[in-house]
């Protein structure tokens, strides 16, 4: 939960690509050039129109370009992830390594929308879009072969909170959510997402093992665990720092309040996240919010 006027900087694909793009500009030796892949983000309302918006991608144009001299076998390419900036739950997702293949993608989004019909409920395992979702993407340079644990790929799932102007907490208790396949390279999965998306949400039948807690992941060692948490402390840090001082637009922050509470005792996080937001709405009711410096000075040990 982000506690700001305007979080798009954050929230939203194509702006986060912007927003870590223009802290590398200026921070080039930071985490971030590590952390986060390399990300295009570009504007299409119709597959036809295509080649002018590459030409806002860049590298992604000349990567295509290079897959595609020689007639390069698949397992050769250098392949990308496309994501909706706008969507979530995995929707729209596809994975594609040549012009073709990216064409062909926008054209089954567009017969999706020329389908499209009102409905209600969720489908487990369907990638679709809606219209609305359309027209913001990002591609992103797929990282083959990811880090495997039971050769499945994970990520981790946390909770991170923002208070005042700008304080930044990252809740250690994370959790580790896998895929329901077990991974193979995009060029025999290419259209079986299931190997490449973790998303529990996609999942149907048995998930035993899906979610997992990431400090009991016996396939990791303790060294390994402590890098990757001190990593997502400080790439979660510099995320916020481009996001409060180059994103101005698209991230605001309310000023400090002077009586923030200064603890929580809920028991899981989405408790202590609803319960700082009921007590800092509260306090906004009722006119408790004078000017001052004074922030939230202690949550409790499992934040950091």
């Amino acid at each position: 939960m982000i506690l700001t006027t305007t979080s798009k900087a954050l929230i939203r694909k194509h702006h986060l690509a912007l927003t870590v793009r223009h802290y590398l500009a200026k921070n080039p030796d930071a985490l971030l050039g590590l952390t986060f892949p390399l990300t295009c983000d570009f504007e299409l309302d119709f597959a036809e129109f295509l080649d002018e918006a590459l030409m806002e991608a860049y590298e992604v144009a000349s990567s295509l370009a290079a897959n595609e001299e020689n007639d390069k076998p698949a397992s050769e390419r250098e392949w990308w992830i496309l994501k909706p900036g706008m969507s979530d739950r995995g929707q729209g997702i596809r994975l594609f390594s040549t012009t073709q293949e990216l064409t062909e993608i926008f054209e089954s989004f567009d017969e999706d929308t020329d389908g499209e019909e009102e409905h209600s409920g969720e489908v487990k395992g369907d990638t679709s879009v809606v219209t609305s979702q359309l027209r913001h993407f990002v591609a992103q340079k797929y990282i083959h072969p990811p880090l495997l644990i039971n050769n499945r790929k994970w990520h981790i799932r946390t909770y991170v909170l923002a208070v005042g102007s700008l304080e930044v907490y990252v809740y250690k208790p994370m959790l580790a959510l896998f895929a329901a396949k077990e991974y193979s390279p995009p060029w025999e999965s290419a259209q079986d997402l299931s190997a490449h998306l973790t998303n529990t949400c996609l999942q149907s039948g048995e998930r035993e093992g899906s979610v997992r807690a990431f400090w009991e992941l016996a396939e990791l060692q303790p060294s390994h665990a402590k890098g990757i948490w001190d990593k997502i402390r400080n790439t979660v840090a510099e995320v916020f720092e481009g996001a409060a001082r180059g994103q101005r637009v698209h991230f605001q922050v309310p000023p400090s309040p002077a009586n923030t509470p200064t603890s929580l005792t809920a028991a899981d996080p989405p408790q202590r996240l609803r319960a700082l937001r009921c007590r800092l709405r509260r306090q906004r009711e009722h006119g408790h919010f004078p000017t001052g410096s004074q922030r939230l000075s202690r949550l409790q040990t499992d934040w950091r």
